[in-house]
């Protein structure tokens, strides 16, 4: 009984005869030639293989060659004979004709049949008529091959039970079995060519046997990423995403760290996430998601219309749970992505017009003691606040005042309180260095240090010199406390244009 390892090369060698047979009928002769010179690597023996790809060189010494091949196998080959003859024969003309054939010399290699098959492969070889032969010789004809057929049985029954000793003076009748390196070689020039045809299943498996042979071949881990990353790459295209990121993590799996397989994991596994969270209506985890992928890839599928959706109802959320601020910041957000939604633009309008305080009553502002001349003037253009003391400038800072939906009103004020943090209920925030200067309505605006949120963040960091703030006059930490200290209860306000 064979071996398993000589039913896998049988098994392959004629896999290779078949496409090599198919790629020759086909005209393909130079694919041929690759599928028919692997099938006589793996197995000299192949009488079929020899046969055909005598058929597909380009070179009758090569045509001579191979046929000499099938002949010394069986000398009794019709096909074989008829072909060598042929050969021969063409070989003689050009001989004559004074053309030189010496290997390995330069020379112009045609295609010797432009695309067909020869003669011999083509056609079935002519039947040549029987022709009577005297009794006698025909008696010897008969005992040479009654001899040869016992010679033969007897090889075979040799070659079966192998007794003790025969392989001593049989040692041509072991079949010489492909080492590791050229079934692997073998199997490497398949992926090869499952590759070229984007087979991605069948590369896979040819890279699997391969690696069932021989783990550490050289092109094994790169072949596995290429094929799992292409393939990954195809159904991504095709939408199919979660199948392509199966296929990314296997790609870095075989070529850990590898940065093209890492950057579409991420952008895969990320808008995947995202896209399962937003459809549960977890909106912020979805933002989070969605925003990762919108910075590496903005046309990344769909991502577009879902992260601005994800903000817009991210706002909803807030906005019906009372916090305004963060309501607006989504609202915004949800703008920034989508400038058109009319949606977003609602809600937002909505949101400020909450947001926006009452027209203010100005306070009369009494005349300032002659003999501080403390003022503050805060021009809206500019953005800026000026501390006077008389005709002289003490300070001069850049400052944000209300915008345009919940402006600072102009007027003569002055400060009418003074409270180190206070607190606005109505927006949750921390107001550092307050000084009071009108009302609006019940709510008194006025001028302090950047607000604080509940989470410790500044809120408006960074926006300073521009019309952000909800009617109160913002000044930098710094500057908020050192204003502080120098006014006084009383000291006058004007803020104009």
């Amino acid at each position: 009984m064979p071996l398993q390892s000589d039913v896998i090369t049988q098994a392959l060698v004629q896999e290779l005869l078949a496409k090599g047979i198919a790629a020759a009928r086909a005209g393909q002769r130079r694919r041929a030639r690759r599928y028919l010179s692997q099938a006589t690597t793996l197995d000299p023996t192949n009488e079929k293989a020899w046969l055909w790809l005598s058929g597909v060189v380009n070179d009758y010494q090569l045509m001579l060659a191979c046929l000499n091949k099938v002949l010394a196998l069986n000398p009794h080959n019709p096909r074989a004979q008829a072909g060598a003859k042929w050969v021969r024969a063409r070989i003689a003309v050009r001989a004559h004709a004074g053309l030189r054939w010496v290997r390995g010399r330069p020379r112009r290699r045609t295609d010797v049949f432009a695309g067909k098959l020869p003669p011999w492969i083509a056609e079935q070889p002519p039947v040549r008529p029987a022709r009577t032969e005297p009794t006698e010789h025909r008696r010897w004809t008969w005992l040479a091959l009654a001899i040869a057929m016992m010679v033969l049985l007897i090889l075979l029954i040799l070659l079966v039970v192998r007794p003790a000793g025969a392989a001593a003076w049989l040692p041509f009748l072991a079949t010489p079995t492909p080492t590791i390196a050229e079934r692997t070689a073998a199997l490497f020039a398949e992926f090869e060519a499952a590759w070229d045809e984007r087979d991605w299943a069948s590369a896979l498996d040819y890279l699997a046997e391969i690696e069932n042979l021989d783990a550490s071949y050289p092109k094994l881990r790169e072949g596995q990423w290429a094929t799992h990353l292409f393939w990954g790459q195809q159904l991504a295209a095709d939408g199919q995403l979660d199948e392509a990121l199966a296929h990314f993590e296997q790609a870095l799996e075989s070529m850990p760290g590898e940065p093209i397989a890492h950057w579409e994991r991420t952008i895969t596994a990320h808008y995947l996430a995202g896209k399962e969270r937003y459809t549960a209506g977890d909106w912020a985890v979805a933002v989070d998601h969605l925003t990762t992928v919108y910075k590496m890839d903005q046309d990344f599928h769909d991502v577009q219309p879902l992260l601005a959706d994800a903000h817009y109802q991210l706002a909803r959320q807030f906005q019906e749970a009372g916090q305004l601020p963060k309501a607006q910041a989504e609202y915004e957000r949800a703008l920034e992505i989508a400038p058109d939604g009319q949606a977003a633009q609602h809600g937002l309008a909505e949101v400020v017009a909450l947001l926006t305080p009452p027209t203010p009553t100005p306070t009369p502002v009494p005349s300032p003691p002659a003999q501080t001349g403390k003022r503050i003037e805060i021009n809206l253009t500019e953005q800026h606040l000026y501390v006077w003391e008389g005709d002289q400038l003490v300070y001069d800072w850049v400052c944000s005042t209300g915008g345009y939906g919940s402006p600072t009103v102009p007027g003569n004020y002055q400060v009418l309180d003074k409270i180190p943090n206070a607190y606005a209920s109505t927006w949750d925030l921390q107001m550092p260095y307050w000084l009071g200067i009108y009302y609006a309505g019940t709510l008194e605006n006025g001028i302090h240090a950047l607000p604080i949120l509940s989470n410790g963040q500044r809120l408006w960091e960074g926006y300073l010199g521009q019309r952000v703030s909800y009617g109160c006059v913002i000044l930098s930490t710094e500057a908020a406390r050192t204003l502080y200290h120098w006014a006084e209860v009383g000291t006058p306000v004007i803020i104009h244009y």
